[in-house]
């Protein structure tokens, strides 16, 4: 038994994808696959973060060196604005598709290719996100598995598995798991596919604090803005109970009290200033100082 050599890259897959970063735009394949019978139907679409945008998205293809915009050019049957539906692909509808949005920026492109072969290999048109899991495997025309051997690019062209299982599973997707995956029976190969990995997702998602950090600051804020006016409120209450106190306590015993009291609500006033500068406002700050002014009347 002949180990079979690496398929022909044929003109379309040797056009590796661009980066994969976070855009605002995306392209959408249904189904998720690069390789199709002929005679099957597809559906590709550009899709926008916001879906307001939506409108100002392109659908465009590369094939044998020539770029074509979707409802502009004339053999691009089928495709409207940002949408293409075929309901019988053909040897035609091959190429690399991407969208691109009124300013320039491009989504992730996907290469489609149409097949005659007996068997397809299934690899997802999305790019597989880092540690996840992806399932690839050798398609019959009928949509069931076929039991072939399944390979990939620098393997040494050695099958994945040691059986002709038709399938191999990757549980954790590492970066080196991307690369050019084909099928094989040792007669016949079908064409190669490229798995793309990526560590960020399509449309990137801004992280949020939790609700209950947020409850935390609002009520630390709270606390803040507050505190000096409960702390006036408190000196003014204790001053007025302080003045009908007067009348009661002979005047020797009130003297040193009053004394006592004034000092200790003149040094709260000071430590008060010095220690919230910032979260004090001027009316709070006119508040205590009258409070010190009329204590040292008394």
């Amino acid at each position: 038994m002949t180990t079979p050599s690496a398929p022909p890259f044929f003109g379309l897959v040797v056009l590796l994808p661009w980066a994969q970063a976070a855009a605002a735009v995306s392209l959408n394949v249904s189904p998720n696959r690069l390789q199709f019978f002929t005679g099957e139907s597809i559906r590709l679409s550009c899709e926008a973060e916001e879906s307001s945008s939506a409108a100002g998205q392109t659908l465009r293809r590369t094939f044998t060196d020539k770029t074509e915009t979707c409802g502009v050019d004339n053999s691009f049957r089928g495709c409207s604005g940002s949408t293409y539906t075929v309901t019988s692909l053909s040897s035609e509808d091959q190429g690399i598709y991407w969208c691109e949005d009124l300013s320039g920026q491009k989504s992730n492109n996907a290469t489609i290719i149409v097949s005659d072969c007996p068997f397809i290999v299934d690899v997802p048109a999305l790019p597989v996100m880092l540690g996840g899991q992806v399932t690839l495997r050798c398609r019959s025309r009928n949509g069931s598995t076929n039991p072939v051997y399944l390979f990939k690019y620098g393997k040494h062209n050695k099958p994945l598995t040691a059986t002709p299982a038709g399938e191999f599973t990757i549980a954790d997707v590492q970066q080196s798991d991307e690369g050019f995956y084909w099928c094989s029976d040792y007669t016949k190969m079908c064409p190669s596919c490229f798995l793309s990995v990526t560590a960020t997702p399509l449309f990137s998602v801004p992280s949020l604090p939790t609700p209950s950090s947020l409850t935390l600051l609002r009520l630390l804020r709270h606390l803040v803005v507050i505190s000096p006016y409960c702390v006036s409120t408190a000196l003014l209450a204790s001053l007025l109970c302080c003045k009908k106190k007067r009348d009661i306590l002979p005047p020797s015993r009130w003297k040193s009290t009053q004394r006592a009291r004034r000092n200790s609500r003149t040094s709260i006033i000071i430590l008060l200033l010095l220690l919230s500068p910032h979260s004090i406002s001027s009316e709070q700050k006119s508040v205590c100082v009258c409070v010190g002014s009329s204590e040292a009347a008394l």
